[in-house]
């Protein structure tokens, strides 16, 4: 399960203008120039002309999506490939979305894919952890509308904190080191940026409701605007999303809550379009602590470790006792973002966002601390007599940035320019508590980090001929990053570090089209990632630490014969100095342990995707990857590295009916307990899962118009049909985390 239970832990298409905002365009143009003769773009009862289409790109957003329908591009395929880009780009469908249950996250949309591992501990509403060809999420690059994701500590990314899958229209994945056109850092193992839908043109309110297996049900409300102040001169639409979740838990004593309430507006400002996006998440979960082999034989899925005593039986305190051990977190995203057109072929955009983060992990031991106390003075404090020290662990952020884009296009050339920046400023404060008093009795560590990140970028696309594109970009990485410590200051230990770090990252790519539907293509980046926050709790701090650094290469090919799409890519991935714990002399007799880039790695393989559109109401797919992940420096393979994933499925659809059945293979693989080098490798298991959905769409319902009724989707979601069991983690050699067992969920969504 992803928690935020340690915060001193580290966790594991520019602009684009929609069919909404072409037609408020529209609806300006047609009032001041009711002459102009343009294209004419319909979007459901909203008509208008718009203005010449948007500017090329050399990266592809996925398709439109608003609130009110999903093309039927989109529902046939789960998958789609853009046949223009220079490297590996997919377009995870606004259909393959729809098939999650309204309580997952987004991620899960992201197993079918070659080399992909979405592994879930306790229940994907509490977060996902992603490994894409074998690198775990710290090494991947998240954004939704463009805004960068990752922790600018840590890198890490919570799955589960921002956008729910019903409210995005598609999900762009690079599953290698992206472009320099695209902000944001670790991208050494790719990008995943999703987009959220934009709001409809007619007004609906939309209740949803939905209940499943474990105790999982939902109740919440969709609103859309539909177009407001169309004779104004700020034509607006919005849409208003508000989700309540709970959970009991699949295993005993891990129940969880969950509250989002989103909100997005697009206005048109003569020719400039203003996006306005605001999200806030507020959860609490409980942990899932494993269980022994014994106990899974003896109990089945039910088994785990925690308790809902807090005394064991001989009288001693019960540190897995559930009220001990549980998670807090709420985060608030919100982003401004001005699109201008300048003239015809150029554009500016302008985006800027904040995130507030407010965690709190709890915990207990009954080993004694050594605290910085609130009486002054550094010293051990340990528990009364059969009592505990509650553990309460403080994680608050505040991040804002800005990305300022420009994009110049004519028939021969595609520049865009830009730059990004970032400031975080975070605050970790571990506290203990005596349980008996429920008085404070000092942190462990109190830590403030502020990090500055600026990123300027270049990429310019070169139309040779009209099948032949050349790529090249760079963009430099600049960061600065101050740290203190006040319980190492009480400690007589170093406690205040400065540090900066800069990088020049080249990237270039070619696309050669031999035919209408068939073309291949080429690319190199360069990526790095300055170290996470946390290199300075090692014994000895290494003021010579620089970023992990590491080349990609890549090549494939993409193809279409007749209702058959297909793509093919190689890919092999070099870091150069991998960072890890390294034992060095003290100068004398002794040693210490710092951190150093002391480690390589090679991570190589092949992707095959492949859609078949049968008829007008059957439709196929089937994902094969191969993967070689291994640290050559350790000689150990890297953790959630299958040697092989492979998926296939169907989809059916007519007027009424959607019924959709797919199983994911993942081959052995290994996990990881303990920190490198010493770490132990225990086996993962092969397995295969088949998940299905069945809907029904009742376009006019019966009774409809005398209860108000637009439109209404009944949906049954079955995961893990076959009911495979199979470990998915380890916590020591004998205690094991499982997976769920065959589930179900169903909805209604009723639109008024």
């Amino acid at each position: 399960m992803q928690t935020r239970r340690s915060v001193s832990a580290n966790p594991d298409a520019p602009y684009h203008r929609t069919r909404l905002f072409l037609a408020l365009t529209g609806l300006m143009v047609a009032v001041a120039h009711p002459a102009v003769a343009d294209d004419v773009i319909n979007l459901g009862t909203v008509t208008g002309s718009a203005s010449a289409p948007a500017t090329p790109q050399m990266f592809a957003t996925p398709a439109p999506v608003n609130v009110e329908q999903t093309p039927a591009e989109q529902t046939r395929n789960i998958q789609l490939f853009n046949p223009d880009a220079s490297q590996a780009q997919v377009n995870i469908t606004a259909g393959a979305l729809d098939a999650l249950p309204p309580t997952a996250s987004y991620t899960q949309a992201l197993a079918t894919l070659p080399n992909v591992v979405v592994q879930t501990g306790s229940d994907s509403m509490t977060g996902d952890n992603v490994y894409i060809n074998g690198l775990p999420k710290t090494l991947i690059n998240f954004t939704v509308d463009d805004m960068p994701l990752n922790d600018n500590d840590s890198y890490g990314f919570y799955t589960n904190e921002f956008v729910p899958p019903a409210l995005l229209s598609g999900i762009q994945y690079y599953s290698s080191a992206a472009s320099a056109a695209i902000p944001g850092q670790a991208a050494f193992a790719g990008s995943v940026q999703a987009y959220t839908r934009d709001p409809g043109p007619d007004m609906f309110v939309e209740p949803l409701l939905g209940a499943g297996s474990f105790g999982k049900h939902n109740v919440g409300m969709l609103f859309n605007s539909g177009l407001m102040g169309s004779n104004t001169g700020a034509p607006t639409a919005l849409w208003l999303y508000q989700n309540n979740v709970h959970m009991d838990g699949y295993f005993q004593n891990t129940p969880a809550t969950q509250y989002q309430t989103l909100a997005k507006s697009v206005t048109q400002i003569g020719p400039a379009t203003l996006t306005l996006f605001y999200s806030r998440n507020d959860e609490t979960f409980s942990y899932y602590d494993g269980c022994t082999a014994a106990g899974l034989a003896l109990y089945g899925n039910s088994c785990n470790l925690l308790g809902s005593n807090p005394y064991l039986t001989s009288g001693a305190p019960n540190t897995q006792y559930t009220g001990y051990n549980y998670n807090q977190y709420i985060d608030s995203t919100m982003y401004a973002k001005l699109d201008i057109p300048l003239a015809p072929g150029a554009h500016i955009t302008n985006q800027i966002y904040r995130y507030d983060g407010n965690g709190f992990g709890a915990s207990a031991t009954t080993y004694t601390q050594h605290l910085l106390q609130p009486v002054g003075g550094y010293g051990s404090v340990s528990p009364s007599a059969n009592n505990v020290l509650l553990d309460h662990a403080y994680n608050v952020t505040q991040r804002w940035g800005d990305t300022l884009k420009l994009l110049l296009s004519d028939r021969a050339n595609t520049l865009e320019a830009g730059v990004w920046y970032n400031h975080n400023d975070s605050t970790h404060d571990n506290r203990y508590y005596n349980d008996a008093t429920i008085g404070y009795v000092g942190s462990n560590y109190t830590e403030y980090v502020t990090t500055d990140t600026t990123e300027p970028y270049v990429n310019y696309t070169h139309h040779f001929s009209p099948a032949l594109d050349v790529v090249v970009g760079a963009k430099y990485l600049y960061m600065t990053r101050s740290f203190d410590n006040v319980v190492a200051q009480a400690a007589g230990q170093p406690y205040s570090f400065d540090t900066n770090f800069s990088i020049l990252l080249p990237s270039a790519g070619i696309n050669y089209k031999l035919s209408r539907d068939w073309s291949v293509y080429a690319n190199y980046t360069r990526n790095a990632n300055p170290p996470a926050y946390n290199q300075f709790y090692t014994s000895t701090f290494n003021p010579n630490l620089a970023p992990e650094e590491a080349d990609t290469w890549e090549a494939g090919t993409r193809w279409k014969i007749s209702n058959w799409s297909s793509t093919l890519d190689a890919f092999r991935l070099n870091f150069s100095n991998y960072i890890l714990s390294s034992t060095i002399s003290n100068g004398g007799s002794g040693t210490l342990t710092e951190l150093a880039n002391a480690g390589s790695a090679v991570n190589e393989g092949i992707s095959w995707q492949n859609n078949w559109l049968i008829d007008d109401h059957w439709s196929m797919y089937a994902n094969l990857g191969w993967l070689h992940a291994h640290f050559d420096t350790l000689n150990q393979p890297f953790p959630y590295a299958p040697d092989y994933t492979a998926s296939a499925g169907a989809i059916y659809q007519d007027q009424a009916w959607t019924g959709r059945i797919g199983a994911i293979r993942v081959d052995n693989a290994y996990y990881s307990v303990g920190g490198y080098p010493n770490n132990t490798l225990l086996a993962l298991p092969a397995n295969t899962t088949v998940n299905a959905s069945l809907s029904y769409r009742l376009k006019h319902a019966p009774m409809g118009d005398s209860f108000g009724f637009k439109d209404a989707t009944l949906s049954l979601l079955v995961n893990n049909l076959t009911n495979t069991s199979y470990v998915t983690a380890y916590y020591n050699s004998t205690t094991m985390q499982m997976n769920q067992p065959r589930n179900y969920y169903v909805t209604l969504d009723a639109r008024f």
